[in-house]
């Protein structure tokens, strides 16, 4: 039989009923109620996983036969776990258990759900991190240009700036000074959007 209590979080204690089954607990939640005064458990934060129920999940996801995603609860982002002595992604542990030792590649979704740790082995598959960036600009997971968080100019000022900049010689200092200060921003970032060699200014 399964543990009764439900957490605040609105999850379900997966553990077998053991020591306490007149109130239907587990072990831990049993303790947890003597160590509070008798206090229910039900409403308290959900223990941590054992390495033995995590290494369960993870078994199961690499195993999964199902298209749906797999998420490890409790985590607001990708899960990292240790695994093989060291932490890493879960969805990595789990190619792992799957496939074998991924060495430098990198571990992939093609779910796309951006932070959401979706662990199913179905799911995942190994590549570099050039095909990561490309994956994450497809699945509109990054922002670019002018949409970045960090950007302090549009691709229309870029364009202008191309359009205008005059380069330095011994006898002219050029205007990328000039621009800088118009466009707010450093003159070796004005030079680099000239040279091509920057597109998004941060």
């Amino acid at each position: 039989m399964k543990c009764s209590v439900i957490f605040g979080d609105g999850t379900r204690c997966s553990r077998d009923v053991r020591d306490y089954p007149a109130n239907g607990w587990c072990d831990p939640c049993g303790v947890w109620s003597r160590r509070h005064g008798g206090a229910d458990p039900r409403g308290r934060k959900p223990p941590r996983r054992t390495s033995a129920e995590l290494a369960e999940e993870l078994q199961a996801a690499a195993q999964a036969t199902s298209d749906a995603c797999v998420d490890l609860d409790g985590y607001k982002n990708r899960p990292n776990v240790r695994f093989q002595g060291k932490m890493m992604e879960a969805s990595r542990a789990v190619w792992w258990i799957a496939n074998g030792d991924p060495g430098d590649a990198a571990i992939l979704h093609t779910c796309h759900r951006g932070k959401e740790g979706c662990i199913s082995i179905r799911h995942l598959y190994a590549g570099d991190n050039i095909r990561n960036v490309r994956d994450r600009v497809e699945a509109a997971c990054s922002s670019q240009g002018e949409r970045h968080w960090a950007a302090k100019i549009s691709t229309a000022d870029v364009a202008e700036i191309r359009r205008r900049y005059r380069p330095g010689t011994r006898w002219n200092p050029g205007n990328a000074i000039a621009l800088g200060n118009e466009f707010g921003v450093s003159t070796e970032q004005i030079t680099r959007i000239a040279r091509r060699k920057q597109r998004l200014v941060a």
